[in-house]
């Protein structure tokens, strides 16, 4: 019985001895473990995403500069250099030029000083006709007419004429000074055509075998061929109508074509 007791306390004094070493083995083991765990989740995680640097721009080139030979020397007697800025460009503008807009009968005044039918424009001119009056048997009239016409606006015009007549008709001749307050109006059919109508009131009087006043409506229609710069020749169809007539003269009216000369110049 003794000896059974001296056993139990031998196996339990072991027991003692040999815990605390079991104890730390076995903590030793736990931390292994642990620590593998450790290393085997970061193997598996994947590495974390970064943020992609930003690319800067690449510089603009700088313009070249221009050189320019400075007054003064260097000193090794060459000409020296300075850097100054390249030339800006200019601005296109915001509006083409106007384009030049024409129509039938206008010119461009602005531009062209030398255009026929311009304000403040003078027109010497004059005309010479032969006409046929259907009154009576008939009357061949030879008439000659220097005048002038004065612009008061780009395109109309007024002015007078004075004239001469020499009528002649079976049986006699007669004689006449005329005076003639008119207007016109000026169309431009091309660069050296033109058409310039005209109306006028002719205060005539007639003189040799008999003495006579008629008071006439003039209509003239000359197209005009502009030979050179301020100098041209024309001719169109013309009519004469007796307005008033004295007593013993009958009411006619007077076909003619009409030739005409002349120039202009401006004030």
């Amino acid at each position: 019985m003794r000896t059974i007791k001296l056993l139990i306390i031998s196996i339990l004094t072991i027991a003692l001895i040999a815990a605390p070493d079991y104890a730390d083995a076995a903590k030793k083991k736990r931390k292994k473990g642990a620590k593998r765990a450790t290393v085997t989740k970061k193997k598996t995680e994947p590495p974390p995403e970064t943020a992609p640097e930003p690319v800067e721009p690449a510089p603009t080139p700088a313009a070249a500069p221009v050189k320019t030979e400075a007054s003064s020397t260097s000193d090794t007697g060459e000409p020296a250099w300075t850097a100054s800025p390249a030339p800006e460009k200019e601005p296109a503008s915001s509006s083409a030029s106007s384009s030049d807009s024409s129509s039938f009968g206008s010119s461009n005044y602005s531009s062209n000083r030398d255009t026929f039918g311009l304000a403040d424009q003078i027109v010497p001119l004059g005309s010479i006709y032969f006409s046929y009056n259907t009154a009576g048997e008939g009357t061949n009239t030879l008439n000659i007419a220097p005048g002038a016409l004065y612009f008061i606006m780009d395109n109309i015009a007024v002015g007078g004429k004075i004239a001469f007549h020499r009528y002649g008709y079976d049986g006699g001749s007669l004689s006449s000074f005329a005076f003639e307050p008119l207007a016109g109006y000026n169309l431009e059919l091309g660069d050296k055509l033109t058409f310039l109508p005209q109306l006028g009131i002719i205060f005539d009087h007639s003189f040799g075998d008999a003495s006579a006043t008629f008071i006439n409506l003039d209509v003239f229609a000359p197209a005009l061929y502009h030979i050179t710069s301020h100098f041209f020749i024309g001719a169109g169809p013309g009519l004469i109508y007796n307005i008033i007539v004295p007593d013993g003269y009958d009411h006619s009216a007077i076909i003619q074509l009409t030739t005409i000369i002349g120039g202009y110049f401006s004030l």
